[in-house]
This record gives structure tokens, C-alpha cells and sequence, in this order.
């Protein structure tokens, strides 16, 4: 389970809905299934999460492996990744960088084409309250943070486990909060390293 730097897996700042939902409706940004645009950051701990493979398949020819954290200071920074599109649980990626925020650093592209990184390897933050059971925010609640919280009487932070799919700028994660469960699909969240998104 990770977390990154910003505030976004806070209470008040997440929102998304369940995945591997059988029959996928176009979302309501009108994306084709499996075909997305977002940015996430790669901070798996074992080589294999930052391996850049050529299909999406865990024994598909190996094409780059992503470097691991940057440290600056007490501060940590990970490779960030454009996403346009996901199948089985992989995610295919046009392009990976450095982007370290604090310092006036050149930002260095360390893969460019087209490559697969799998959903356990990537990171993003949730800015809302609810993860919905499909692309879109007329679909079902499918998990409700606010209601979670309300319930232990305290504030939580949500737990990251994988990226499960993607849609358009929908992205289906799973993770835990407050120790329950929590799958489903979200398209407001930020791969910012040091803050949230507006």
C-alpha cells in the first residue's frame, strides 16, 4: 500500500468507482473503453512494478525498467508516466519522466513510444468523496468516503493498492479505508508529487 506526497488521499479530496464491471457503457466524456488520458506516477518498491514491457503481459518482451525514487533531501520523487489506455489490469503508457518539483531541474524523458507498465506499479492521488461503480457520475455510489468516516468518527486516509482500468479521464482503482475494502472508478485525481490538483 503506498502513498504519495500530496495531500490527495486525504478525506474531502477523493472520488471512484468499481471496476472489472462486465459490460462498460461509453463514460460521460464519451471514451471508448480501455482508451484513457491521465497521468500517474510509478512507485511500485520491486523492480518488476517499474518494468516497461511490450504487450500486456507479464512474460511480453521487456522494453525499459523506470528508474526508482529520486531523493531530494528528505523528500521523495518518482517517475511520472502519460497513460492512453489499459487491458487485464496493464497499463499502456506513451511516455515516462522525472519531474522534480522543488528543484529547477531539466525534466528527463526516460522511455518515449509505446509500453505496458501493470496497475500494481502505478500511483496517483483521489481528490473527492466518492468512487462511483461506473465511468460516470450518473452511475451508482460505490463507495462513500464521507460515509465511512462519518461511521468511525474519524478521518482516514485511503490506501492504494492498483490501478484497475481506465476510460477516457475515468480510472478504476482499488485500495483500502479505515480498514474496508474500497474499488471504483474516479476521473478526478492528480499525479502532482508535492501538491493537489486544482
Amino acid at each position: 500500500m503506498r502513498h504519495l506526497l500530496c495531500a490527495g488521499f486525504i478525506l474531502g479530496l477523493l472520488p471512484i468507482a468499481m471496476g472489472d464491471s462486465g459490460a462498460w457503457a461509453q463514460g460521460d466524456d464519451g471514451a471508448e473503453p480501455g482508451v484513457c488520458t491521465f497521468t500517474a506516477v510509478v512507485t511500485g518498491k520491486y523492480p518488476e512494478d517499474r518494468y516497461v514491457r511490450a504487450e500486456p503481459e507479464s512474460d511480453a518482451p521487456l522494453l525499459a525498467q523506470l528508474e526508482g525514487a529520486y531523493r531530494i533531501g528528505n523528500d521523495r520523487f518518482y517517475p511520472e508516466v502519460e497513460i492512453t489506455g489499459s487491458e487485464n489490469g496493464w497499463f499502456r503508457i506513451s511516455e515516462a519522466k522525472t519531474n522534480i518539483y522543488i528543484v529547477e531541474t531539466p525534466i528527463r524523458v526516460l522511455f518515449e513510444g509505446e509500453g505496458w507498465i501493470h496497475g500494481s506499479g502505478l500511483d496517483l492521488s483521489v481528490e473527492g468523496s466518492r468512487l462511483m461503480s461506473a465511468p460516470s457520475w450518473d452511475s451508482p455510489v460505490a463507495f462513500d468516503f464521507g460515509a465511512a468516516n462519518a461511521v468511525d468518527q474519524e478521518s482516514g486516509v485511503f490506501s492504494l493498492n492498483r490501478l484497475v482500468a481506465c476510460q477516457g479521464h475515468w480510472v478504476d482503482i482499488e485500495g483500502t479505508y479505515l480498514g474496508q475494502p474500497a474499488q471504483g472508478w474516479t476521473n478526478d485525481t492528480c499525479a502532482s508529487q508535492v501538491t493537489t490538483c486544482p
